[in-house]
C-alpha cells in the first residue's frame, strides 16, 4: 500500500502524533509537501567541484604497508588552510551524497598554518563521486579515469583476490600523473 503526503498527513492527525511523523514529511505539514528529498547539485556548483579538484585535490592509488602482499586504497583528497573552502567543499559534496573525512592538522610552528584534509575513500563513495567528475575535470580527467576503471574493476571482486595485470598497472599510470618534477 503506497501513501502520498497528504495520506500521511491525515494518519498522522487520526493519530495525534503529527509533530512524531514531521521527519517523514519535512516541515511543510500545512501544504502536504515534503522537503526531505536530498537537493540537486547547480552546474556551477559542479564545475567549480571539479575545478577545486583539478587545481588543490589529488586523486589517487595509495599503497597500503604491513601485508605480504601489495593493497592498494583508493581515494580522493583535497588539503587547504581555507577553513570556509573546506566548508563549501563538504556542502557541495553533501548536496551530491558522497562521504568523506576531515582530518584537521595542526601547523607545525608558530609560522605554518593550520590545515585541514577531505579524504573520500571506499568503493561506495568513489563509485558515486568518480561518474559525476571524471569528464567534467581537466587537469586530473586521466587519474579519475584511471581511477574509476581500477574502481569498477575491483568493485565486483573479493577485497583479497588477486590484483589482475591491468589492475596493477594503474597505480603506477596514476602515480606518474601525480609525480612532481622531471620523471626519469
Amino acid at each position: 500500500m503506497r501513501f502520498d503526503a497528504i495520506d500521511l498527513i491525515k494518519l498522522c492527525e487520526l493519530l495525534e502524533t503529527s509533530k512524531t511523523y514531521q521527519c517523514f514529511l519535512g516541515d511543510n505539514l500545512e501544504d502536504g509537501t515534503m522537503d526531505n528529498q536530498q537537493p540537486s547539485i547547480s552546474e556551477f556548483e559542479l564545475g567549480w567541484l571539479c575545478g577545486i579538484i583539478d587545481g588543490e585535490g589529488c586523486i589517487g592509488l595509495w599503497s597500503r604497508g604491513g601485508s605480504r602482499k601489495e593493497e592498494y586504497k583508493p581515494g580522493v583528497r583535497l588539503t587547504n588552510t581555507d577553513e570556509n573552502l573546506i566548508s563549501t567543499y563538504c556542502q557541495v559534496l553533501d548536496k551530491i551524497g558522497v562521504g568523506y573525512h576531515i582530518t584537521k592538522y595542526e601547523g607545525r610552528n608558530s609560522r605554518c598554518k593550520s590545515y585541514q584534509t577531505v579524504t573520500i575513500e571506499g568503493f561506495k563513495r568513489l563509485v558515486k563521486l568518480l561518474p559525476i567528475i571524471r569528464d567534467k575535470l581537466i587537469a586530473k580527467k586521466p587519474q579519475a579515469l584511471l581511477l574509476d576503471e581500477w574502481v569498477s574493476s575491483r568493485a565486483s571482486k573479493w577485497h583479497r583476490s588477486e590484483y589482475s595485470t591491468r589492475e596493477l598497472e594503474i597505480p603506477k599510470l596514476i602515480a606518474g600523473y601525480n609525480y612532481r618534477g622531471e620523471q626519469k
